[in-house]
This record gives C-alpha cells, structure tokens and sequence, in this order.
C-alpha cells in the first residue's frame, strides 16, 4: 500500500476511534480502540475492498487475478549428458489480496492428463511501470511418484503486462535427478471477480 493511503487509514481510523471513545464514553480505552478499528479497516481494505477502481489506486501493483494458460517449454540433460527438450501445456490460477499474489499452477502432459501441480505464496512484485510488473519467486512442486517425478522446488521471474493479460518469463529448479530450466508464456483466459 502506498504511504498516503496507509497515512489516510490511519488517521481515519484515529478519527473513529476518538468518535467511539466519545459516544460510549471511553476515557482511558481509545488506544485499544484505535488499534482496533484501524487494524479492521486494514483488514477489510487489504481482502475484500482492495481491487475495487478507487482504492486499487492505493496499491502499486495492478490486479492480476484470474486464470492464464499457455506453453512451458523446457530443457535438461539426462544420465547420458544429452540435451533433452519439450513443451507443456500450463494453467495457472492467480490469487491475490491487497498483501500479495498466490499462484497454482497446473501442468499436463500431452495426453491432457495431470503432470504436476505446483503452488507459489511469496512473491516478490517490482513495479516497472503503470502496466508491466516483474514477479519473482520460488514455488514447490508436488510431483508425481507415478511418473518417477520428484517433488522439487524451483524459481520463476516473470513480467506481468497488463495491457496484453500475459505473463512471460524463464524458471529454473533443483529437480532431481535432473535440474531443468526453460520458459512459460501465459495469456489470461477468464478474469476471477
């Protein structure tokens, strides 16, 4: 949230606060009352009232939520040290709050089933301008034990470009036996209310 605006919530806050203390008659509680209210206007801004037109205008990062699908493609060299290519089809949910992006993403193989499903909670947002912005994370994937796929962990920077609705970028991960890395494109398909 941008400085003016959590200064705004605060004196709000202070403001209802001193307002409450008043007309119950508090004389000694308007410091829990201000911690109070001002702690349940951060709450209610930060998960329910965030991506409204108004108040997204408080935060520097834009609304992503929704659902992308698109390619990963990807690379490794296997017990032979023989490179090793090939491209997935990828669904990625986007979560988000007033805190932050949540990711699950999804990944098939070629016959449309399930591969591995993958899940990011601490995602790094630079803002580059009004419509890119650079994600950075690390995720961990559950993998498949049917496949002899290993759950592992892994890093994704992307750009988020708001005007397109994609999101672009390169990964890498510390998958055993074999650490691969390649890169996903994805298009917002459906947009979460």
């Amino acid at each position: 949230m941008k400085l003016g605006a959590v200064v705004s919530v605060l004196l709000l806050s202070g403001a209802l606060a001193h307002t409450v203390a008043d007309f119950l008659d508090f004389k000694y509680n308007i410091a829990i009352s201000f911690i109070s209210i001002g702690s349940a206007m951060f709450a209610l801004l930060n998960f329910v009232l965030w991506h409204w037109p108004f108040i997204i205008s408080m935060y520097e990062f834009p609304d992503m939520r929704g659902n992308y699908e698109g390619t990963l493609q990807y690379s490794y060299r296997d017990d032979n040290n023989i490179s090793q290519s090939g491209t997935m089809r990828v669904m990625r949910e986007v979560d988000q709050s007033g805190y932050g992006v949540f990711f699950r993403t999804t990944f098939y193989k070629e016959d449309g089933t399930v591969s591995s499903v993958s899940t990011a909670h601490e995602v790094d947002i630079l803002v580059e301008d009004k419509n890119t912005v650079q994600l950075t994370f690390t995720y961990k994937n559950e993998g498949d034990p049917t496949q002899n796929f290993a759950p592992h962990h892994g890093t994704e920077v992307l750009r988020y470009n708001k005007k397109a609705g994609t999101i672009i970028g390169h990964y890498y991960t510390n998958r055993i036996p074999f650490q691969t890395k390649g890169t996903i494109e994805l298009r917002k398909t459906i947009k979460t209310k």
